[in-house]
């Protein structure tokens, strides 16, 4: 037998082997990373207080998927904002995990009810069921409206608003009373001030007698409110009369 052709086909059939053998491990690493790839753990990085949109792009970049399974209204965040993820960020999972989401669809947005021709306690109910609440109370005369009765709302009824938000009420004080300017009264005898103030239905809360030198026995020298005062049926009336 030819020894130098034994010896040279046998480090043939080695290098073939070798290179076999190499390529086979080669080809064995590729093809088990495409199959077990995603198998491949990675950190869930953090994406609450992100737009949907981002969050998604972000999760799937570490081999991610992106599910919303809620949404709920927050008043403080804009809507599509990531407000829960689970798993939370930081948790070890396999790749081709998916992140379920819970994300804001902003505030809530209500109507002012309609309150008017309601007294004040049932508006105020009625605005606390609607998500609302009576922030101020205005009061004003009203000769059709009766006391206690709401006139009107401000934002008017209809009107969106968000959870919580103030609504102003209107509300009636009644038939406003008459008023008048208050007249001169010195120097009348007390008397006819009486008369004249009857005729306004205005009365002497007080009376007070004075000497007063120069004025006659029972005349008005001194008054309150004075001359030109505006008042009404609640105002007190009070003057000094010179002493006879």
């Amino acid at each position: 037998m030819n020894i130098k052709r034994f010896a040279g086909g046998f480090v043939k059939i080695a290098v073939v082997g070798l290179i076999s053998f190499v390529g086979g491990l080669f080809l064995f690493d590729t093809v088990m990373k495409a199959v077990v790839g995603q198998g491949d753990e990675t950190h869930v990085p953090e994406v609450v207080g992100l737009p949907e949109g981002e969050a998604d792009v972000i999760l799937g970049d570490r081999g991610l998927y992106l599910a919303v399974d809620n949404a709920i209204f927050d008043a403080e965040t804009d809507s599509g904002t990531v407000l829960v993820q689970r798993p939370a960020a930081g948790d070890k999972v396999k790749r081709g995990r998916t992140i379920q989401i819970t994300v804001s669809k902003g505030p809530e947005s209500l109507s002012v009810p309609e309150v008017s021709a309601m007294r004040v306690r049932q508006a105020r109910i009625a605005l606390s069921r609607a998500g609302l609440r009576a922030d101020s109370i205005i009061r004003v005369p009203h000769d059709q409206v009766g006391q206690d009765i709401v006139i009107a709302t401000w934002p008017t009824a209809g009107t969106p608003l968000i959870v919580g938000e103030p609504v102003q009420l209107l509300v009636s004080l009644g038939p406003a009373e008459p008023a008048y300017l208050m007249p001169d009264l010195q120097g009348k005898r007390e008397s006819e001030v009486r008369r004249h103030l009857n005729l306004f239905g205005l009365g002497l809360a007080r009376v007070t007698y004075t000497q007063s030198e120069g004025s006659s026995a029972g005349s008005v020298i001194r008054q309150s409110p004075p001359p030109g005062a505006r008042v009404d049926a609640r105002t007190s009336v009070e003057v000094e009369v010179s002493s006879p």
